[in-house]
């Protein structure tokens, strides 16, 4: 095979790779936000279908919570988002592995007390039979 052929194929192959990684940082990208809406929306049964079964979800204040409490602090309405803005998000493809970094503001209740708090968050997500799901959050407030 000529080298002008080879290159051509490893242009291309790095092509489709680049285009596929583009394409899967959308994919987490926009799971990233829908989570969020679905949080404030109510919508419990697709929250609960993107979170994977050992997720460790860690809170601003240190409060940690696997998926069986995170589900059941949104529907018995101890936890309640009001909404997210979502400043900045940055997310890095690793073969089965994103990690998002963020920034927002979010506004909701705990226990019936209102709190507004501005956050850095930083999520990890596997990709297991096709789908992205949330494994890792971590929060923290942003001092200012």
């Amino acid at each position: 095979m000529k080298l002008s052929s080879l290159i051509f194929l490893a242009i291309a192959f790095s092509s489709v790779a680049y285009s596929q990684t583009v394409n899967e940082e959308k994919r987490v990208t926009d799971l990233s936000a829908k989570k969020f809406q679905w949080m404030i929306n109510h919508t419990y049964d697709s929250l609960a279908f993107m979170l994977h079964d050992n997720v460790t979800y860690i809170h601003s204040n240190g409060w940690s919570q696997n998926k069986n409490e995170i589900m059941n602090d949104f529907r018995s309405g101890k936890s309640i988002l009001k909404s997210v803005d979502v400043q900045m998000s940055n997310v890095r493809i690793f073969n089965q592995t994103a990690i998002v970094n963020g920034q927002g503001k979010f506004i909701g209740e705990v226990n019936g007390t209102p709190f507004s708090v501005d956050l850095v968050y930083n999520e990890g997500y596997i990709k297991e039979k096709g789908n992205w799901l949330l494994v890792s959050r971590l929060a923290t407030k942003i001092i200012k």
